[in-house]
């Protein structure tokens, strides 16, 4: 029985791929290798529970982190690299049975962590895979930073089914496009406004305007209508397009298909199963046995909404998009929806004010507006453009090489200057060395010699023998008293 998500990974054929990321490909066996490796290099075995900050901007690495955490004690937190956890979280008792944390900004703005166990995510992502039609030979595409939980949640999830995850952490829906095609990607997974971006680069290309490999499209945290929902299937003719509404105290609780969507785009759709849902006041009220440590079964989630006759879910907001005008409670979120319906209306934001004790709404727009006109005489300027715009970009390009080639022309011919002078001067002192141990091995010779070439006895018999040398008698040994100087006189004849 599996306890944790790295034994998650190690259960899965070594040799099958997980991830695709910065043009390589990583196996389940390559990440299981690197989370432990990493385990080592954090120390990270056997640890007692404490909280583990990630702040890693690679995703690759954000994964390998997040597992290498697994089973030790270390409770990991993802957070963007800007991110201040304060200091109090520290100080937060972690449940024995926690395996990650989560930090929200909470609904009224003041920040929470929140511990999630294994089983709270492992133990639906059979259920959700299967809603989304994620299976072990599924390829999904998927761009963002693993500390928002949407994406580490599919992450898992695509992982748990022995699939591929394609990763990108750039914002380039250009690179996006190019990945999609390049490594046969069947699924995509990206919020609304980064689908919208997708789905303009294929606008821009007709001779290549649809990818028919495409079969799933989940999408969540914005909201979608049934108008933008067609045009992305048009660019994706056999995708299934998914639109889900979830929270992180939660997991997944309601969602929507593409073909089911209509004019109004707060409509987040039916319950997931396991889920029930019910409104008190207004508010969304959800059980489930898949939420956070100590959210129990049954929680609030701090939004709003309201049911159809149909029995659909729709999204009125959170509680600080409601604000009471003139005794009515107003949702901004419905308001930003209507303005955008009006023609010329690309982007618009609403949002509660408070002026003179009374509560109302001020709204910020961004018009559509047309910047070369249409028709042929159009698209020629655009053209024009477009190449101007890749003219200098070249240019600039061709510079920066240029400089780079010389910039790293002179640091070649110093750093072999520098490597040649470094072997000479090896070479010089390996000669001194062997020199200087010459001079010992000679020196330790002449002593040895010296020392045994004295012999006391032949230095007697010279010295008496042929030189008439006696021994001293009495009276013939004289002291002379040190005065300190070096300078010694004779005080008497010594006798013979």
């Amino acid at each position: 029985m599996l306890t944790n998500y790295l034994e998650m990974i190690q259960s899965v054929e070594r040799d099958r791929e997980a991830l695709l990321f910065s043009d390589r490909v990583y196996t389940y066996g390559n990440l299981a290798d690197l989370a432990l490796e990493k385990q080592k290099q954090l120390h990270l075995e056997n640890r007692k529970q404490q909280l583990a900050v990630i702040r890693e901007f690679s995703i690759l690495e954000q994964l390998v982190a997040f597992l290498a955490c697994q089973g030790t004690g270390a409770v990991p937190l993802i957070v963007p690299n800007d991110t201040t956890v304060p200091d109090a979280f520290f100080e937060i008792k972690i449940p024995d049975e926690a395996c990650m944390a989560v930090m929200t900004s909470g609904t009224t703005g003041s920040g929470k962590l929140l511990f999630r166990t294994f089983e709270s995510w492992y133990g639906y992502f059979e259920t959700q895979n299967r809603i989304f039609g994620i299976s072990g030979e599924s390829r999904l595409f998927a761009q963002g930073s693993l500390a928002f939980t949407g994406n580490l949640n599919l992450y898992l999830a695509q992982l748990s089914a022995g699939a591929v995850v394609i990763a990108c952490d750039l914002f380039d829906p250009r690179l996006w496009k190019q990945q999609l095609e390049a490594y046969r990607a069947d699924g995509i997974y990206l919020i609304p406004a980064k689908l919208r971006a997708l789905k303009q680069v294929y606008e821009r290309e007709p001779e290549k305007q649809t990818n028919r490999h495409i079969r799933l499209i989940l999408s969540g945290s914005q909201s979608f209508g049934g108008a933008e929902a067609l045009a992305v299937q048009r660019i994706f003719p056999h995708a299934d397009l998914i639109l889900y509404y979830g929270a992180s105290e939660l997991n997944y609780v309601s969602y929507v298909h593409g073909r089911d969507m209509g004019e109004d785009k707060t409509l987040i759709g039916r319950k997931f199963p396991d889920v029930d849902i019910c409104l008190k006041d207004g508010r969304i009220h959800v059980t489930t046995p898949y939420g956070v440590v100590g959210a129990g079964t049954d929680t609030f989630v701090g939004d709003y909404g309201h049911w159809d006759e149909a029995g659909n879910l729709y999204f009125d907001g959170r509680r600080d998009d409601i604000c009471n005008i003139n005794g009515r409670k107003i949702s901004s979120v419905r308001v930003e929806n209507a303005m955008l319906d009006v023609p010329g209306v690309k982007e618009a934001a609403v949002k509660a004010s408070s002026r003179g004790g009374h509560d109302t709404l001020m709204a910020w727009v961004v018009l559509d507006m047309p910047t070369a006109g249409t028709g042929p005489e159009a698209e020629r300027q655009l053209q024009k453009q477009e190449m101007k715009r890749l003219r200098y970009r070249n240019a600039a390009y061709v510079l920066f090489l240029t400089v780079a080639f010389a910039v790293t022309g002179v640091m070649l011919i110093s750093y072999i200057r520098m490597e040649s002078s470094i072997t000479q001067s090896v070479k010089q002192v390996a000669a001194l060395q062997s020199q200087l141990n010459n001079l010992k091995t000679e020196n330790d010779e002449m002593k040895n010699r010296i020392d045994s070439s004295i012999n006391l006895e032949e230095i007697r018999r010279i010295a008496i023998t042929e030189l008439g040398m006696t021994y001293a008698g009495q009276g013939q040994i004289v002291e002379i008293p040190d005065d300190g100087s070096d300078y010694v006189r004779q005080y008497a004849d010594i006798k013979k």
